[in-house]
C-alpha cells in the first residue's frame, strides 16, 4: 500500500493513520508541502541571505508549534487566496494555471505560485488514491491555528503514524538536540521556526554538517 504513494514510506504511513485523528487533508497538505522545492523566492540582492528571506516569507506564518504547522498554515491561506473561502478544497483546475489572486498573494509573501501549485497537485494525488483505496479522507476546519487541539492533532498523525523515528530530545548541558535513532546531537537548523527551548522535536529530515572550530 506504501508504495502507491510518491512519497517516502514513514510520511505515506502517517497519512494512512491521519484518519483516526480527523485530519488527512491537513497531513496530505504537509506532505505536499515537503516535496516542492523553492517555496521562497530569490531575494533582490541575490547576495541576500537565504535565511533572511526565510523570515521575512514567514513572518506571517510562523506557528509555535514548528516548520510542518508552518507549512500547513502558509498551505491553508494559499488555499484561502484561491478559492476565496477558508477550508475549502482547491479545485483540480487551480492547479493547471495561477488566477490573479493566488499570483497577488504568492508576490506579497514572496513565496513561488509554482511551487504552492504543484503542493496543492500533490495533495489532491494522495487524496485521491486513499479514496481510490476506499480509505476516508477527514480534515479539520482551520478556524484558529493557535488552537491546540488542532495542532496536537497533527502532531499525533505525523509522529504515530510515520516519524516516530524522526524524535529528538534536548539535552539540558550542551543545548544540541539527540535523536532517539541514532543518538546524534545536532542543533536547530537556523530556518527552523522553533528556538530551542522545546524538550522533544519531530523532524523530518537530519542534516550532518561541517560546523566551525
Amino acid at each position: 500500500a506504501l508504495g502507491r504513494f510518491p512519497v517516502d514510506p514513514p510520511l505515506a504511513s502517517a497519512l494512512l493513520s491521519a484518519h483516526r485523528y480527523h485530519c488527512t487533508k491537513q497531513v496530505a497538505a504537509i506532505l505536499g508541502m515537503l516535496c516542492v522545492p523553492k517555496l521562497v523566492v530569490r531575494g533582490i540582492q541575490k547576495s541576500e541571505d537565504p535565511n533572511v528571506r526565510w523570515d521575512r516569507a514567514m513572518s506571517m506564518f510562523k506557528h509555535r508549534d514548528g516548520d510542518h504547522l508552518t507549512l500547513l498554515k502558509i498551505f491553508t491561506y494559499y488555499a484561502k487566496a484561491v478559492t476565496g473561502k477558508l477550508n475549502e478544497d482547491v479545485p483540480v483546475e487551480a492547479t493547471r494555471h495561477p488566477s490573479p489572486a493566488s499570483r497577488q498573494f504568492c508576490e506579497k509573501h514572496g513565496l513561488h505560485e509554482r511551487s504552492l501549485r504543484e503542493a496543492v497537485s500533490i495533495q489532491l494525488q494522495l487524496l485521491s488514491t486513499l479514496r481510490d483505496m476506499g480509505l476516508p479522507t477527514p480534515g479539520m476546519d482551520a478556524l484558529d491555528y493557535d488552537d491546540p487541539e488542532y495542532s496536537a492533532a497533527v502532531r499525533r498523525a505525523l509522529l504515530e503514524g510515520g516519524l516516530f523515528l524522526n524524535v529528538a530530545r534536548l539535552d539540558p548541558e550542551s543545548y544540541l538536540y539527540r535523536t532517539l535513532a541514532e543518538g546524534l546531537e545536532l542543533p536547530l537548523h537556523s530556518s527552523c521556526c522553533l528556538k530551542g527551548e522545546d524538550p522533544w522535536v519531530i523532524y523530518h529530515e537530519a542534516m550532518l554538517a561541517d560546523r566551525p572550530a
